[in-house]
């Protein structure tokens, strides 16, 4: 398995880019549940082949948007992870910056 990393150069953009994955993402699922329930309700006026065809097209878009949504889920939860310790760290040193200042004044 490859080693994924990530390095954040800025938290104000990487935190904007997060809340538009996280948006668009939404959006998305919603648009694609749409997409997959309607495909779905050809059941309601009709049959036949082509009626089963467009009924299992729209369990795939359902199945689909359901991975869609839960992969970029664990995206947007590394970065967070990440962000969040960047944000710690940077606590830390500052705590720790302002411990040896107040020592050696």
């Amino acid at each position: 398995m490859t080693e994924l990393k990530i390095s954040i150069k800025d938290d104000a953009s990487a935190r904007q880019w997060l809340a538009k994955v996280e948006s668009t993402n939404e959006e998305f699922d919603v648009a694609m549940r749409e997409a997959g329930a309607t495909l779905q309700e050809a059941k309601d006026f009709g049959e036949g082949t082509m009626v089963d065809e467009f009924y299992n097209l729209g369990t795939n878009v359902l199945t689909t948007a359901t991975v869609v949504f839960n992969t970029l889920n664990e995206i947007s939860t590394v970065v967070n992870d990440v962000l969040g310790k960047v944000g710690n760290l940077k606590e830390t040193v500052a705590g720790a910056i302002n411990i040896v200042k107040n020592i050696f004044g």
